[in-house]
């Protein structure tokens, strides 16, 4: 049966692979105005439950058993990747063009020339033109930079109709939904309200329960405490009876009465062990890994002076000027195409410009990608671990950030690209690299993964420097922002204070060439080289005076 506001119904749904339970689910509505983001980890079943709910043809290894009862007469669907579109072939709805400005959504290049985030407000344009009752979106904010992720906001709040969407990005979600359900231990959670309210309800529920288990616990003990001493005054009095100078039927008597009040507290034990079963709590990862802050510097660490860099014709970084220090975390942002990994690959020297940023020589830098390419077939601890002295530091960080214990021993190329990304990331904080570049840390991670990820990089110490189009993960732990193609951020107002900035980074390559030519060879090469630059920033110098 179906209120007059549910348009679907999901009733004692039960999802398998093979033999392995993927989620059971006693009875789950949805109302004609629901907005539902649906969390969970990676191989939870949140990709298995949308195609069930879609319709679409299942593999055999998955069975599904139970009830859906639907009033939905169309459903959207849009998938998180496919190969091949016929964009084409979609009638647009042009109203949401002028109603939302979205001029910039509807291409008329071929599909396949598309940028990603081209072909994702493509698609998505021609799922919210589609005249649907229900609209499926999973990882909608794909390719998205910051504007088509506020478009895309703005869209689905003005949709008449539900919503179902799977993504990554919390706040994504915290702007958009108004239910949530979360796909944990086999069992399909819901609440009504925001993503930080069910956050805030979770916890208050894991607290209560941990006080209760924590009761348990104290009386468990002392329960075991006074068996414990009715067996040594049972065992005592069964020996009495047995000594010929005392009266034995007294003795034997007190041993029946010792053994009567010991399988009591038993019984009284045995009940609450089973409570105490009852309410077990699957604790999240709580262990928490120390940095050692000696080991991370302090002061300058990269400094750019008017830096600019051209693909052709084409400028994508014009006079950025920017210091970052050792201990910053700093979020790089701007649109797509804007040049954040063009910036990322100068600061690393992947790529050359006309004027070179200028990095400490106690910067020692870990450049994570948007992806991996390599394939490692090295077992997670042998990838990481140094020897068998960091061992346990390895254990605590690889746990924190998420992985279980027997990942440790699994082949690094069987993870996801999820989980490579994060043992890139514990291979670079085991060798203490004291600043961190990272380049949309959190595409293909999922929830918990992220949550893990934002722990970890709150407390490091060294530098961080990132791009993220996920803003609740950037206001948890960046401390400070650039934003490329924005004047405001230069750091200069006038020429004094240019010539102030140009002076200071000229001595400080003043000292990194007597450094270098220390250690050169008079007469080679490179010490000519080296030397005769180091005469022109002398010269520049005395030009400050």
């Amino acid at each position: 049966m179906l209120f007059i506001n549910t348009i679907m119904t999901l009733s004692n749904l039960k999802l398998k692979i093979k033999e392995r339970d993927i989620v059971n689910i006693k009875q789950v509505s949805v109302d004609s105005d629901s907005i539902i983001g649906l969390i969970g980890a990676n191989g939870s079943g949140k990709s298995t439950l949308l195609n069930y709910i879609v319709g679409y043809p299942r593999p055999e290894e998955i069975v599904i058993s139970g009830d859906i009862i639907s009033k939905v007469k169309n459903i959207g669907y849009y998938e998180q990747e496919i190969s091949s579109y016929h964009s084409d072939s979609k009638e647009i709805d042009y109203s949401l063009l002028s109603k939302h400005g979205l001029d910039d959504w509807k291409k008329v290049s071929n599909y396949i020339r598309m940028s990603g985030g081209e072909k994702s407000k493509r698609r998505l344009l021609d799922s919210f033109s589609e005249k649907t009752d229900l609209l499926i979106l999973d990882e909608p904010t794909n390719h998205l930079d910051q504007k088509g992720l506020d478009e895309l906001v703005e869209l689905i709040k003005s949709y008449k109709g539900a919503i179902i969407l799977v993504s990554h990005d919390q706040s994504f979600i915290e702007k958009t939904c108004n239910t949530i359900w979360e796909i944990k231990d086999e069992t399909l959670i819901t609440f009504k309200g925001k993503l930080s309210e069910y956050e805030e309800d979770s916890q208050r529920k894991l607290k209560e329960k941990q006080r209760v288990m924590k009761k348990k616990v104290k009386e468990q003990k002392q329960l075991e405490k006074e068996l414990q001493s009715l067996k040594n005054w049972s065992a005592s009095a069964h020996a009495q009876s047995t000594k010929q100078e005392f009266p034995k039927e007294f003795y034997r008597s007190k041993a029946k009465r010792m053994d009567s009040q010991r399988k009591s507290a038993e019984k009284r034990l045995t009940k609450k062990i089973k409570e105490s079963d009852e309410i077990t709590i699957k604790q999240d990862k709580v262990t928490h890994y120390d940095f050692d802050t000696g080991q991370y510097k302090k002061g300058k660490a990269i400094l750019l002076d008017e830096v600019s860099f051209s693909f052709g014709n084409h400028k994508v970084l014009d006079n950025v000027s920017l210091t970052i220090n050792f201990g910053d975390k700093l979020v790089i942002k701007g649109s797509n195409g804007s040049g954040k990994t063009t910036l990322f690959k100068l600061v690393t020297g992947e790529l050359v410009g006309d004027k070179r940023p200028w990095v400490s020589e106690f910067a020692k830098i870990g450049y994570l990608k948007q992806s991996i390419d390599e394939k490692n077939e090295e077992t997670l601890e042998d990838y990481v671990s140094l020897t068998p002295d960091t061992r346990h530091r390895f254990v605590l960080l690889a746990t924190q950030l998420g992985f279980s214990l027997d990942q440790l021993q699994q082949e690094v190329s069987s993870f996801s690209m999820g989980e490579q990304l994060k043992a890139k990331l514990l291979y670079f904080m085991m060798r203490e690299m004291n600043v961190l570049i990272l380049d949309e840390p959190t595409n293909h991670l999922d929830y918990p993964s992220r949550q893990a990820l934002e722990s970890v990089l709150k407390d490091y110490p060294g530098t961080i420097i990132f791009a993220s189009h996920d803003e609740r993960f950037v206001e948890s732990v960046a401390t400070d922002e650039y934003t490329l193609g924005k004047k405001i951020n230069k750091p200069v107002a006038n020429d004094v204070i240019v010539k102030k900035k140009s002076k200071l980074l000229l001595q400080m390559e003043k000292d990194r060439l007597i450094s270098e030519l220390s250690l050169l060879s008079q007469g080679t090469d490179e010490y000519s080289s080296k030397n005769e630059r180091f005469t022109k920033v002398i010269k520049t110098l005395k030009e400050y005076e």
